[in-house]
């Protein structure tokens, strides 16, 4: 069903909520319709932010879709925002723990059977985990999602560094860069590293046994489970994210076909990772609602004032 602007949109409410996960404390904003939701979404950040997403783009989303009917749960995983845990403590697998805690919760506030999700990069891996382990997730919306470390590929990597090389070299056609370089030649190899990393600094952690681990590779067969998903996903990426589309034809897509699962792409041209630019993110929060909901965006990204206000002045 599509609905126009003016017949789908609803009035709802916004209220701060809290909810736990073991012992950590989560902290999130629930949009309710007033008129009574016709479903409900789990929306997931990315791995170093926050329930508010890059330039408010989980803001807007959990709006629009509340306008559309659907409640929409946002929240800070542990250790992020204002959350209680210790973000070095946090790893994907405490982040799926997370979203399954605010799935029981979400159902619990709404009385809704099964849900839809939406993840934002690293968010979008934490769905996939959720859906994989709680048969509740029907739906999906991953944005900018990249493999499971398991996944990853030598291609994966080749992305990841043609993109940055693609973003260093629009740097240093600033005359600036270059006098930055000169003046402190330092900056000159943190360029370097950044080009060949794969992952470092937050994603990487010592066990108290002296080991390194990855933070972002779970200790779950997560790929095997979610082989058995009966759900749909769409995958949204931007035409300048190299490293996503890379992504999506070197994991995704296999798995897919592999599985027959219900597994979609689509691309929003000229957009990069976080969608930064009221178009692009206009074009995302549309592409998600008429996926999750079957209406279109209600709630336009601009709508809204910038310090944390909306129809109740939660952030």
């Amino acid at each position: 069903m599509t609905d126009s602007p003016a017949t789908s949109a609803r009035a709802f409410t916004e209220r701060a909520v809290t909810f736990a996960r073991g012992a950590e404390r989560l902290t999130g904003v629930l949009a309710l319709p007033d008129a009574g939701a016709r479903g409900a979404c789990l929306v997931l950040h990315g791995w170093g932010s926050n329930r508010t997403g890059p330039h408010r783009v989980l803001v807007d989303l959990a709006r629009a879709l509340a306008g559309g009917g659907v409640a929409a749960l946002r929240f800070d995983h542990a250790g992020r925002g204002d959350s209680t845990g210790a973000f070095l403590e946090a790893d994907l697998d405490t982040m799926i723990d997370d979203a399954l805690a605010a799935a029981a919760f979400l159902r619990g506030e709404t009385s809704a059977e099964r849900l839809s999700g939406f993840g934002l990069c690293s968010g979008g891996n934490i769905a996939l985990g959720a859906a994989a382990l709680e048969p509740c997730f029907e739906r999906l919306v991953c944005v900018s999602t990249l493999p499971f470390q398991g996944q990853r590929t030598r291609a994966a990597d080749r992305a990841r560094c043609a993109g940055r090389a693609a973003h260093l070299a629009r740097r240093l056609l600033s005359p600036r860069a270059w006098g930055r370089v000169l003046r402190a030649p330092a900056r000159l190899g943190a360029a370097l590293r950044y080009l060949f990393a794969r992952e470092r600094g937050a994603a990487v952690r010592t066990t108290p046994e002296g080991e390194m681990r990855n933070l972002k590779a779970s200790r779950r067969d997560l790929v095997a489970a979610l082989g058995r998903w009966r759900g749909r996903a769409l995958f949204l990426y931007g035409g300048a994210d190299r490293e996503g589309e890379a992504g999506w034809s070197d994991a995704w897509a296999p798995l897919a076909h592999e599985n027959g699962l219900a597994m979609e792409r689509s691309t929003i041209e000229g957009a990069n990772h976080n969608f930064y630019g009221l178009p692009w993110r206009e074009a995302l929060i549309e592409s998600a609602v008429r996926f999750l909901c079957g209406t279109r965006s209600v709630v336009k990204g601009n709508g809204f004032s910038d310090g944390g206000g909306g129809p109740s002045g939660c952030a």
